[in-house]
């Protein structure tokens, strides 16, 4: 990324040949080409909820992050839970682990005690993914940001420095 975009005149003159040397197609570089608009958008039709995704992993040749994409039903209670899991170093490994394992450890939760205690119900829930991923014996890292939609509230969580933003127009 940093060689195509450089300002010296020998690479400028070189870009179609370092990007060709650098990016395959279909990768998600900086100059690769990003999945078509049908498989990054979705309908979650029991909440009437639409959403889509895109990434970029910037100046790295693999993309690092990972997203969840989950609706699910807990005691006749839609859920959709939506993640990124920004990945550390490791070829994104945690960072899928993470996308893979959290909807299904929630839904777990969601049965136990009062469904209104997010803090608790989000703490053992990331608690036993990360004792599962100790288990996977994977090293690297992960921050993550999740937000769970039901039909009339939206929880977030995070770990580690992502976040999320609110915006309505």
């Amino acid at each position: 990324g940093r060689a195509i975009t450089s300002p010296i005149p020998t690479a400028r003159k070189r870009r179609k040949e370092l990007e060709a040397l650098l990016f395959s197609p279909g990768d998600l570089s900086v100059f690769g080409f990003s999945k078509p608009e049908t498989e990054r958008t979705f309908q979650e039709d029991s909440l009437r909820l639409a959403f889509g995704v895109a990434d970029m992993p910037g100046m790295r040749v693999t993309m690092e992050d990972a997203v969840c994409t989950s609706s699910f039903s807990v005691e006749g209670t839609p859920y959709c839970l939506l993640g990124v899991c920004d990945g550390h170093g490791d070829q994104g490994l945690v960072a899928q682990f993470v996308a893979e394992h959290i909807p299904l450890v929630l839904q777990t939760h969601l049965h136990i005690g009062d469904p209104l205690d997010w803090t608790t119900i989000w703490k053992n829930t990331c608690c036993q993914v990360d004792e599962k991923l100790r288990q996977a014996e994977i090293a690297g890292g992960s921050t993550a940001v999740f937000a769970l939609v039901t039909t009339d509230l939206i929880i977030v969580a995070n770990v580690g420095d992502s976040r999320a933003i609110l915006i309505q127009s």
